[in-house]
């Protein structure tokens, strides 16, 4: 998910890296999600928030993984 100009993912925890910088290589689909409403501080205290859930140990290729990430952030 890329909003304030980084791009954030799940991988071993919550990670973020400047938009398309991501060692994942440039995505096959973008879909635009427009403009949030959302302050950066809320954003980022929301991530602290549910990073309990996303840690290396919670990782499940088939059950767990950045599609679910993606899916609650946005």
């Amino acid at each position: 998910v890329v909003v304030y100009g980084n791009e954030y993912y799940f991988g071993e925890g919550i990670q973020h890296s400047p938009a398309g910088m991501t060692p994942y290589g440039t995505p096959i689909r973008v879909i635009d999600l427009r403009v949030t409403h959302v302050p950066k501080d809320v954003f980022e205290m929301y991530l602290q928030e549910i990073s309990p859930r996303y840690t290396a140990e919670t990782y499940s290729l088939l059950t767990h993984n950045c599609n679910n990430f993606n899916n609650e952030v946005a």
